[in-house]
């Protein structure tokens, strides 16, 4: 007999769902947010009596609860009130025909042509929901990629024209409102925002004891790998309870591995050092010499203007560059979520500087410590 033929006629002595650790899992109920949903509920409330609720921005950082807690609400709702959900998850450099496909498709729509314009494909989707009464909600995961001058047509229609519509965003970017382009679409989308603060360690065991108990088989865990694996999200994560529950994931599967019965500490331990590992290989095949220098500038000084930080690449690398290039590298390394890119007005008519900065979730001496290791 072969060795994948005996795992696969064994039964694991650990994992006994390992759907619950999927990303995508909706878990029945969502812990740590009680207060989000206090403040959630008057907005939402109008979908009770048949009208369009109010548009909403959650924000906070990654693994802070926003997707799950929407979700989640939506899926409960839909038993007690009628409305649709149309969800459209992040993209990297939306283009407005691609999205407006998606969107037709989601409601349900056959597109026939792939050659129309976004013109038509709006006129479509204006059709199909104005012939409905039940109100429609627009899900718009990482909102932010969606604020492009291309983008606004899509967002104008959805938010200034069609009166049974929706909007839900969230974004890991607190400051997300002012980086809208359009002072049209920014003077018309006010979104009640509901801010998602990093998890506390408590509610981090609280998250981990109610996944081990639905994913897991009774008296698999030591009963230090939960508190373990909280400390090390709190510790470099900031909170993220993403990481904290693939951390879990993680033990249990080189357990499993081991063929042993219990996780235990040392298990967590590998866990991490795995994950952390697994991260930077990733980002190295991707990272130049030119990713390198800019982000060591942004370890030094963690937030500048675009153009100053131009100015002080070409001085210390010597390398004239244009600034099309250097948009470039710029959005690689945004869409490797090191860094992020906002605009700061300053005051009426004096215009708007373009800001680089880290991410708020990059720990600056673990990246200084990879930069000077490569």
């Amino acid at each position: 007999m072969s060795y994948i033929l005996e795992l696969a006629k064994s039964t694991s002595p650990i994992i006994k769902n390992g759907r619950v650790f999927e990303p995508n899992y909706i878990p029945d109920t969502v812990i740590g947010r009680k207060k989000q949903q206090k403040e959630m509920w008057p907005t939402l409330s109008y979908l009770m009596t048949g009208q369009p609720a109010h548009h909403l921005l959650l924000t906070g950082l990654n693994g802070t609860g926003k997707t799950v807690m929407i979700k989640s609400i939506l899926r409960d709702l839909e038993t007690v009130a009628s409305f649709k959900t149309i969800y459209l998850r992040g993209m990297r450099d939306p283009k407005p025909n691609a999205v407006m496909r998606d969107l037709s498709e989601a409601a349900g729509i056959d597109l026939s042509s792939k050659d129309e314009s976004v013109a038509s494909l709006i006129a479509k989707l204006d059709a199909h929901i104005s012939s409905t009464d039940i109100p429609t909600i627009f899900v718009f995961d990482e909102i932010d990629f969606f604020f492009s001058k291309d983008m606004w047509a899509i967002l104008n229609y959805i938010v200034r024209e069609q009166r049974m519509a929706t909007v839900i965003g969230t974004s890991n970017d607190l400051r997300v409102l002012d980086k809208i382009p359009d002072k049209k679409l920014a003077s018309v989308f006010k979104p009640k925002e509901v801010v998602f603060p990093p998890y506390e360690l408590e509610e981090l065991r609280d998250i981990l004891d109610a996944r081990a108990a639905e994913a897991l088989y009774a008296d698999a865990l030591d009963n230090t790998v939960v508190p373990l694996c909280a400390a090390f999200a709190v510790q470099h994560s900031q909170g993220d309870a993403r990481h904290a529950i693939f951390l879990l994931s993680k033990a249990a599967e080189i357990c499993f591995e081991n063929q042993r019965k219990k996780v235990t500490e040392a298990d967590v331990r590998e866990a991490e050092v795995s994950l952390e590992s697994e991260m930077f290989d990733s980002t190295k095949k991707v990272l130049t010499k030119r990713h390198k220098d800019i982000l060591k500038l942004l370890i030094e000084r963690p937030e500048m203007r675009r153009a100053e930080l131009l100015e002080k690449y070409e001085h210390t690398s010597g390398e004239t560059i244009s600034t099309v290039w250097i948009a470039k590298e710029f959005r690689i390394l945004e869409d490797l979520g090191l860094i992020t890119r906002w605009s700061r007005g300053k005051g009426k008519g004096r215009g708007v500087s373009w800001m680089i900065s880290l991410n708020d979730d990059v720990d600056k001496k673990r990246l200084s410590d990879f930069l000077e290791s490569d």
